[in-house]
């Protein structure tokens, strides 16, 4: 894969999409940090709290404890308890509440998730490829999104953000220990989409809409290829099996 710049702020143009002014959003927030070069976890972390105002985060994971020394917001670090500690911060304040977490953390609390009333915004920051995608089993509104389509990332978390009770946004955030160049991951993030591994999609009343079609549909070898994983080739197989039969489960909802 050819080796390209990282861009932070990357744009898409899609027709019928609404161009956001990227200009307007604030860059004072962050100085500098000492995340992996090419963490699709920091750009998410940027994206989010560049994109809104009035909040405190409470984050779980080492990554985003590590990205707290160049971050001028209110961010506490809660470890595996974010969740409970926001649901109880969230009664305290006049501030919306946004927990950032892993999807380690995501699935170890994810019973609470299900249940959940609180006005809380869930942002779950997700780099395991193989991971199954959580956001049609929440309540609220829910969505996917991918690091790679900046706007629809964007619209996703100021919809999530003004949302009165519990709001749930998984984001593919990969990483540059899977095997890429620091400068590929916006690339390889739109190439899961292509593969199908990631679908972008959102939940409102039970609703699923797809709002990123792939530009071209690719088989998932092409992406582990790109990353060279040894996998094998049955393991392969299975793979596109599953995605093929999640893809047309979605469109079908």
């Amino acid at each position: 894969m050819e080796e390209k710049e990282l861009p932070f702020e990357y744009k898409y143009t899609e027709e019928n999409t609404k161009s956001f002014n990227v200009e307007g959003i604030k860059k004072s927030i962050f100085g500098s940090t000492v995340m992996m070069p090419g963490s699709g976890e920091m750009i998410a972390l940027k994206t989010l709290m560049q994109s809104l105002n009035n909040f405190i985060i409470v984050s779980s994971g080492t990554g985003a404890l590590m990205a707290t020394a160049g971050i001028n917001a209110p961010f506490i670090n809660a470890g595996k308890d974010a969740f409970a500690f926001a649901k109880g911060l969230s009664r305290s304040t006049d501030k919306k509440v946004i927990v950032f977490a892993g999807e380690g953390v995501t699935m170890n609390n994810l019973p609470s998730l299900l249940r959940s009333r609180d006005n809380i915004m869930y942002v779950c920051y997700c780099n395991n490829i193989r991971h199954k995608q959580l956001a049609s089993m929440m309540p609220g509104y829910a969505a996917t999104a991918s690091i790679a389509y900046f706007e629809d990332l964007v619209s996703k978390l100021k919809k999530a953000f003004s949302r009165n009770g519990f709001s749930y946004v998984e984001i593919l955030t990969p990483n540059p220990s899977w095997g890429y160049e620091p400068s590929n991951t916006v690339e390889i993030a739109k190439l899961a989409t292509e593969c199908l591994l990631w679908p972008v999609y959102e939940v409102e009343n039970n609703y699923v809409t797809i709002t990123k079609r792939p530009d071209r549909e690719e088989q998932v070898s092409r992406l582990f290829s790109a990353l060279k994983i040894n996998i094998s080739a049955s393991e392969i197989q299975t793979l596109q099996e599953e995605v093929n039969r999640t893809w047309k489960s979605i469109q079908k909802s």
